[in-house]
């Protein structure tokens, strides 16, 4: 028996969403994005990021947009100013799961604090990835993501890592 009611139970609450209540669109706009702060000694220093982002509803399950990203580190060692812009585009599954697609292109400003040495660049990424979406608001939603970059070469790049996980605030969909 419970073999039988379970799988039910999975897609009863896939499926079911019996407190929200569907909004007219009246807008097509949607923004939000994130922000981050992580504090440590040492070589990593503090970072500082912000994330926003601005986009419109195609259709009722694809989103296109513009994203930005800012983010400042200093340590004892080094300063660090990155700047990155480009579009997205996300996918809505059932307004539960999205498939998620993000181009940036970063530029960078270094300074080794030990001597004195600058460096500027810039680096394209190409996030690939996806996640769940919570609704917590009539049109606000929490993301929970994970991106690769599928442009991360490990030997070359400013970026920490390939994994990028997010979590961010969209309101409008």
């Amino acid at each position: 028996m419970k073999r039988v009611i379970f799988p039910f139970l999975i897609l009863g609450t896939f499926f079911a969403d019996a407190q929200n209540v569907d909004i007219p669109k009246s807008n097509r706009w949607s923004y939000g994005g994130g922000a981050g702060l992580s504090i440590s000694g040492g070589y990593y220093g503090t970072n500082v990021s912000v994330y926003p982002r601005v986009g419109y509803l195609v259709s009722d399950d694809l989103e296109t947009g513009l994203s930005s990203d800012f983010s400042w580190t200093t340590s004892k060692y080094h300063t660090s100013i990155m700047i990155g812009v480009g579009p997205y585009a996300n996918y809505y599954i059932n307004r539960t799961i999205y498939i998620s697609g993000r181009y940036s292109h970063y530029f960078y400003h270094q300074k080794n604090k030990i001597n004195d040495n600058k460096y500027a660049g810039n680096e394209p990424a190409l996030y690939l990835g996806g996640g769940y979406i919570q609704r917590v608001g009539n049109s606000a939603y929490m993301q929970f993501g994970a991106y690769y970059n599928a442009l991360y070469k490990e030997e070359s790049s400013v970026l920490g890592s390939g994994f990028y996980p997010s979590v961010g605030i969209v309101f409008g969909l």
